[in-house]
């Protein structure tokens, strides 16, 4: 329906807006990576953020349609189910850039729909740079790490991060912004944002053509080259726009 109204998990969807695309240059709180670009607020998990497949795939195909260039999934699960990985086939087919969190289970492991080919999954970092895992991440925060695998495409901040929270007077916080949104969740809409960076300066790219710069474009990690961990390395939101920009990457990569 059109209620949009997020009090699932204390706004954690407002939390993920914010680090996307929160307003810039308005002397409030924080600004987002892609600070000019639209949120269309698509609401498939209840008040406790639980929810089914069948209505996250419905609401990755509602987005698609309605005109969403991009879809940040800040969910996902164990179990693949295949009218979910159609909703992603079909959004991505349809010109729709899909970006999901890998999970925050600290194992090597499928976790969905990150784990779908044409959906991209993004890992999460410690503030020390390194993929964040529990009791051997530089932030004494043990109590979870970034899911992987070579479902991973890159990795973005996903410790400690500043965004809006959601205003709510049955909450007992009593600020609107977060100082401490944690999670792959948060690292997600690092490169939703990017993403919106890129198809702002270049609004024709496919969503292959997208994920492709971001990889490229990505300060590589651990191993030379690509690894399970860290998939393509940390994002880079000025590499990204700049090397498209001066042909370093082009179309035909």
């Amino acid at each position: 329906d059109a209620d949009a109204d997020d009090y699932a998990l204390g706004g954690h969807g407002t939390a993920v807006a914010g680090i996307a695309a929160a307003n810039s240059n308005n002397e409030i709180g924080v600004a987002g990576i892609c600070w000019d670009c639209k949120i269309m607020p698509v609401k498939v998990l209840d008040q406790n953020g639980y929810g089914n497949w069948e209505d996250i795939a419905n609401g990755i195909v509602w987005s698609s349609d309605n005109g969403a260039h991009i879809i940040n999934l800040s969910l996902g699960g164990g179990q693949s189910q295949d009218y979910l990985e159609d909703a992603v086939n079909y959004s991505v087919a349809n010109g729709t850039v899909t970006i999901a969190a890998a999970g925050n289970i600290n194992v090597e492991m499928d976790f969905y729909p990150a784990s779908y080919d044409n959906c991209i999954a993004v890992g999460a970092l410690s503030p020390c740079c390194e993929r964040k895992s529990g009791v051997n991440s530089c932030d004494e925060e043990y109590g979870w790490g970034s899911t992987y695998g070579d479902q991973i495409d890159f990795m973005a901040p996903g410790v400690r991060i500043f965004t809006t929270r959601l205003d709510n007077p049955d909450d007992t916080h009593d600020s609107e912004y977060y100082t401490d949104f944690n999670g792959t969740s948060s690292a997600c809409p690092h490169a939703a944002g990017i993403a919106g960076l890129v198809l702002s300066q270049t609004p024709n790219l496919s969503p292959e053509m997208v994920r492709s710069i971001l990889q490229m474009s990505a300060d590589d990690l651990l191993d030379e080259g690509y690894d399970i961990e860290t998939g393509f390395g940390r994002l880079n939101a000025y590499n990204a726009l700049m090397g498209f920009a001066s042909g370093d990457l082009n179309s035909d990569d």
